[in-house]
């Protein structure tokens, strides 16, 4: 599909090899962390279905990328990758910004749902959306130096 969608086989190599990463650190924890667990970690259909959704999610973000880095390079040259830079940069501050609408859904969810038995998981599902948050903005502030 990326070979056909850029007609490069570049861009091909590389969303292999991303969603071949993006599975193997998946695996990777999923294997040190069974012997760990208190509970039983076996590969059972949900396994599956969540490294599907892995492979799926993995490269839905390396077509997004890989686009936005093929339309900057298109308009402005190489440059020796500087552009390249720009376009992950302008990526980034859209994932920043699709982090910010999840947790205000999740906001929204949290004051529904306060008293409610789920109140924990979301309490701790907006923390995590809040670390992601702070790290986005680390990364951005990093990237831009």
């Amino acid at each position: 599909y990326i070979l056909l969608r850029f007609r490069r086989w570049q861009f091909s190599l590389g969303a292999v090899m991303a969603v071949f990463h993006d599975v193997m650190i998946v695996l990777g924890v999923f294997s040190v962390t069974s012997a760990l667990m208190p509970f039983s970690m076996e590969i059972d259909q949900a396994f599956i279905a969540a490294i599907l959704t892995v492979i799926g999610y993995s490269l839905n973000d390396t077509v997004v990328v890989f686009d936005r880095i093929r339309e900057t390079i298109q308009e402005r040259g190489w440059k020796g990758g500087i552009n390249t830079n720009l376009a992950l940069n302008s990526t980034f501050s859209k994932k920043k910004q699709r982090l910010q609408d999840a947790a205000a859904a999740y906001n929204a969810f949290m004051r529904y749902y306060a008293e409610s038995q789920y109140a924990d998981d979301a309490r701790e599902l907006y923390q995590d959306i809040q670390k992601a948050l702070a790290d986005y903005q680390a990364l951005g502030e990093t990237l831009s130096k």
